[in-house]
């Protein structure tokens, strides 16, 4: 399974989790079934994004046991930009649930210097933010998969990608999931455009030909309108838009 993302060098702690299925929390507490990880696939789509669009600040929606996150900012030391915490990720159930073993292990692979990490709800996280005024070229969602919390962040990283930045959805077969890419996808079109995915392998292929991909993208389409110039406070679409069936 590894030399499926070996195609560049990688996280050394990435590849021994992803080999072993196994990780340790900050009390030592071990944990042998890391369901909760992004695919190798995702994982794939996350390093090549990263490689190929060089973004200077990333952002991602649930950490769990660190996989994504260590390939983010793996990619971004690689970058050789000193570390300045570009990269913040969402989670409220690192210390009860996870043991904090998602922090734990970007500690442990010397990353953690490009990590901002909030131990928050995304609900209250991203709408302070947004009125930081804050910017991501490349977002990642993998968080509660209710409509309401995929529809609220997806609502909140619209406004805070820059124009032309991209957002990834996990699961986005899910149907919560698929409901709030649906209402995206109706209502959002001029705010955010859907990136078709390319297939990474034979399983992948299928699943796009089946309409079953897992991750659906979107990239943030330059702000033109009465608005002027984007701000914190720019709506994603007029106030009199009809709302499209979804």
């Amino acid at each position: 399974m590894i030399s499926n993302i070996a195609y560049h060098d990688v996280c050394p702690a990435l590849v021994d989790m992803l080999r072993t299925n196994r990780t340790v929390g900050r009390s030592g507490k071990i944990f042998e079934d890391l369901g909760s990880n992004s695919t190798l696939n995702n994982i794939k789509f996350i390093q090549r994004t990263m490689t190929e669009r060089q973004p200077t600040r990333t952002l991602e929606v649930g950490l769990a046991f660190g996989a994504s996150t260590l390939a983010f900012c793996f990619e971004h030391q690689r970058s050789g930009r000193a570390g300045q915490k570009q990269h913040v990720a969402i989670d409220p159930y690192q210390p009860p649930l996870f043991d904090e073993s998602g922090v734990y292990a970007i500690e442990q692979a010397g990353l953690i210097d490009y990590l901002d990490y909030r131990p928050e709800f995304s609900e209250f996280v991203l709408p302070r933010l947004l009125e930081a005024n804050q910017r991501f070229d490349f977002i990642y969602v993998d968080g509660s998969h209710l409509f309401e919390n995929v529809f609220i962040d997806a609502f909140y990283c619209a406004r805070l990608l820059n124009d032309g930045a991209l957002i990834a959805f996990d699961d986005s077969t899910y149907p919560h999931v698929a409901k709030a890419i649906a209402f995206i996808r109706t209502n959002l079109s001029g705010a955010l455009k859907e990136v078709p995915r390319t297939a990474d392998n034979l399983r992948s292929m299928v699943a796009v030909w089946l309409g079953r991909n897992q991750l659906t993208c979107f990239v943030r389409v330059p702000h033109t309108g009465q608005h002027g110039p984007r701000k914190w406070d720019t709506p994603l679409r007029q106030w009199d838009s009809k709302l499209g069936r979804f």
